[in-house]
């Protein structure tokens, strides 16, 4: 809108009519009403930055070129509607931590009298005070004295750019994390692993043991000094690759295996099914048996006595040359004058030989079994 210039006219009362159409203007600059005010003034904008030609329009267009500015400020800002005594008010505001936003809302919070208050958020979004100093990892909002009930000095000490320590084996703080390559490697000391790095990358025990590891997975682990599993385990797979390094621990297992007597020429032995099983532990190469078994019933058994049932093939010969001993003890034979007993284990073989020299009686083993004869084995071979 524009002002309208006084036109006079007549000839009575001219001075008079004159002062009112002056103050009609007046009333118009004065005015608050859309359309008068403001919007009667006119804007001269040199540089043509602005669209606006009445400053109403001009006000209208800074407020909404700086209206997100304003907001922006206003976050987590003093709201003097809910601030007094010793109630200090916030506005409501949204922080951001990584690429998690977290908005809060308007809230007040008790201050401590006659001390200095450190108003401050958490990463997690918990506005909280206290009256020691700014929290480490947390952002400072506001610093209020309190004394005599009343809020004396109030400082604005909102800063939105958290700075965190760097890490250190004594400090914490931020930290940068190696990459899984860095990690596997050991290239560069500098960044940190993590567990999940190292525990997604370990290789399974049998690619340990030199079998073939998932891409990127360790096939080594190197450590000095004594190595402590606190209440845990190390597990290998049932079928475990064995290593060409003999400095390496390939495999453990333990089990049971069910033993059968035989007679080499004629005739049955049969098992006591209550006392036929046997415990095995082995370890690499080294397959350790005891235990013992028992004659059920025979059937005129002659020739070689045997027990079958190993729960692995005897070594073959290459790096161990001749026949395994094998340690045991029996009663209740048939014969009784037994001189001596001993058992072996060929190269190759999954059965015990036992061989008993009896007067004119050599290696007829079977022959001297009887129902209840009992067998006690201990026996350490290689495979």
């Amino acid at each position: 809108m524009a002002l309208t210039k006084a036109t006079l006219t007549g000839t009575v009362d001219t001075i008079k009519a004159g002062f009112t159409k002056v103050n009609d203007i007046i009333d118009d600059l004065a005015a608050v009403t859309t359309g008068l005010g403001a919007s009667c003034i006119g804007v001269y904008d040199v540089a043509d930055n602005m669209a606006a030609t009445d400053v109403e329009a001009a006000l209208a267009e800074i407020y909404a070129d700086h209206s997100s500015t304003k907001a922006l400020a206003e976050i987590f800002d003093e709201d003097t509607a809910t601030t007094t005594g010793l109630t200090w008010g916030w506005k409501a505001g949204a922080i951001r931590v990584d690429n998690t936003i977290t908005v809060v809302s308007a809230d007040t919070i008790s201050l401590t009298d006659d001390d200095v208050n450190y108003i401050e958020i958490s990463q997690a979004g918990v506005v909280s005070r206290n009256t020691t100093g700014f929290t480490s990892g947390y952002i400072p909002i506001r610093q209020v004295t309190a004394a005599g009930g009343v809020q004396t000095v109030s400082t604005d000490k909102r800063a939105w750019f958290v700075q965190v320590a760097q890490a250190s084996t004594t400090v914490v703080g931020t930290a940068e994390l190696a990459t899984d390559a860095e990690t596997l490697t050991g290239t560069d000391t500098g960044r940190v692993t993590t567990p999940s790095n190292i525990t997604a990358k370990l290789a399974t025990p049998g690619a340990i043991g030199g079998g073939t590891p998932a891409a990127g997975a360790f096939t080594t682990i190197s450590a000095s000094g004594l190595i402590t599993a606190t209440g845990g385990q190390i597990a290998f797979p049932a079928t475990a690759v064995p290593s060409a390094d003999p400095n390496t621990l390939d495999d453990y297992e333990e089990g049971t295996c069910t033993m059968l007597f035989a007679a080499g020429t004629s005739g049955t032995i049969t098992i006591d099914a209550n006392v036929d099983v046997l415990s095995y532990t082995k370890i690499g190469r080294a397959v350790t048996i005891c235990g013992q078994v028992a004659v059920g019933s025979v059937s005129s058994p002659v020739g070689t006595l045997t027990i079958t049932g190993l729960p692995f093939a005897c070594h073959d010969g290459l790096l161990i040359s001749g026949r395994t001993a094998v340690t045991l003890s029996c009663s209740t034979l048939e014969a009784t004058a037994i001189t001596a007993m001993q058992g072996h284990i060929d190269e190759l073989a999954t059965v015990i030989t036992i061989t008993i020299f009896a007067a004119g009686d050599v290696g007829s083993g079977a022959a001297h079994c009887k129902a209840g004869s009992v067998f006690i084995i201990n026996v350490t071979y290689f495979i």
